[in-house]
């Protein structure tokens, strides 16, 4: 299992599973010090029943350019593209890793990508989505955004979905 911070917040303890679970740094650090989620994680950890490790460039480079395809780049993190490029090595690996999420942007791109997914406490997503993210002042469809404010004309961005499909990787 790859554990994403909403998953950690709510109570995931990996020491009840019966899989090995796995998070990365950048989640970590959206956890705060001292609560019971990191230390659930930090006991975890101790026990062995939990690996914190970042991604390799290859996996990463690889899940931005993916973002980019789906017209998901503004809307995840660089904490939520490393738990998706984590995912992707340890599938890579010969692992069948789930990612546990409740983040609907986090499933779109792992239904994207072929990875497992589930979420706690809510049903999830329905469909796979791809996006087009445009200017609503000035009418750009622009294909790569880095910020969410068009570069034109200063307005703030919106997305609207251009494609679905039936997702078929939610557990």
């Amino acid at each position: 299992m790859v554990l994403d911070c909403t998953s950690l917040i709510m109570g995931f303890n990996p020491q009840m599973a019966e899989v090995k679970a796995y998070t990365t740094p950048s989640i970590l650090r959206e956890l705060k010090v001292g609560e019971l989620s990191m230390l659930r994680v930090e006991s975890s950890v101790a026990s062995g029943a939990m690996e914190v490790r970042n991604p390799t460039e290859k996996f990463t480079r690889r899940v931005n350019e993916t973002c980019k395809e789906l017209g998901e780049q503004v809307e995840l993190s660089e904490a939520d593209k490393d738990l998706l490029a984590l995912a992707e090595e340890l599938k890579a690996e010969g692992l069948d890793p789930i990612v546990v999420t409740d983040d609907f942007a986090v499933q779109n791109m792992a239904e994207y990508l072929n990875l497992k997914y589930r979420s706690l406490a809510t049903k999830g997503i329905s469909k796979l989505l791809g996006w087009v993210i445009y200017c609503p002042a000035c009418h750009r469809k622009l294909e790569n955004p880095t910020l969410k404010i068009c570069g034109t004309c200063g307005t703030k961005l919106k997305r609207k979905p251009i494609k679905s499909s039936v997702v078929k990787n939610k557990v």
